[in-house]
């Protein structure tokens, strides 16, 4: 039995050596081909669950958001996703999503935290009427919205709104201020790395293309190392 499998074994490998080199590159070619498929598809896949968080983050539902990022993170971590992300007019290639931001979250969040803080310190004055801080800050930015086509409570608007705020020593009163006025805009910034290879589609034929390539590469290698080794071992003429 043994030496039946040997046998086996011999004829298969035999099988393969009989394989032409031009061929195994034409099948690289192919499997290249569908590797490049799977990928594009993949990617594809990534950016409908890509659209799909930042429609979720417009529409303002929690729960659509949490989930529709859930999914974005699964679906990046398992599988091998090659995107183009553009920055200062530059593209590259990147493993994942590339940097998002849910703006709108974002927004919402400052608009919550800067009524909050408006209340925390008008209910320290007095009443004695007039117009806030925060009322001079919205008309001085409501201003410039018109002027520059911010929407109201955009990302311009809020950091206008905000800037504008820092200015006025009352804001020093604000307890815990630097809470009260939302959290860094990076908390909102998202960017899935996906791994290099993964156990897909894609994955498994990416990994028959590297095969491919080293046989190749072997194949040419040795042929190059016995053609050298036959011309230096010619005997000699006397």
């Amino acid at each position: 039995m043994g030496q039946l499998n040997r046998n086996k074994i011999k004829i298969r490998l035999r099988s393969v050596l009989r394989i032409k080199t031009w061929q195994l590159v034409l099948l690289l070619i192919l499997f290249g081909f569908v590797a490049a498929t799977l990928l594009r598809l993949d990617n594809l896949e990534m950016t409908r669950l890509r659209e799909a968080v930042l429609i979720a983050d417009y529409e303002g539902d929690t729960e659509d958001i949490l989930r529709a990022v859930d999914e974005l993170r699964t679906f990046v971590f398992t599988h091998t996703v090659i995107s183009i992300v553009e920055e200062n007019g530059i593209q590259s290639f990147v493993l994942g999503t590339g940097p998002f931001y849910l703006e709108h979250q974002y927004t919402r969040t400052a608009h919550r935290e800067i009524e909050r803080a408006r209340q925390q310190l008008e209910a320290g004055q007095d009443g004695s009427g007039g117009e806030s801080i925060f009322d001079q800050a919205a008309s001085r930015c409501d201003a410039l919205a018109r002027q520059f086509g911010w929407r109201s409570w955009t990302a311009p608007h809020v950091d206008c709104v905000l800037n504008e705020l820092a200015r006025h020593p009352e804001m020093d009163a604000i307890q815990d201020l630097t809470t009260a006025m939302i959290p860094s805009t990076a908390l909102y910034f998202h960017n899935y790395v996906a791994p290099i290879w993964a156990p897909t589609p894609a994955g498994w034929v990416m990994l028959n293309c590297l095969i491919l390539i080293s046989v190749i590469i072997v194949r040419i290698l040795t042929s190059v190392f016995l053609r050298l080794l036959l011309r230096f071992s010619r005997p000699k003429d006397h």
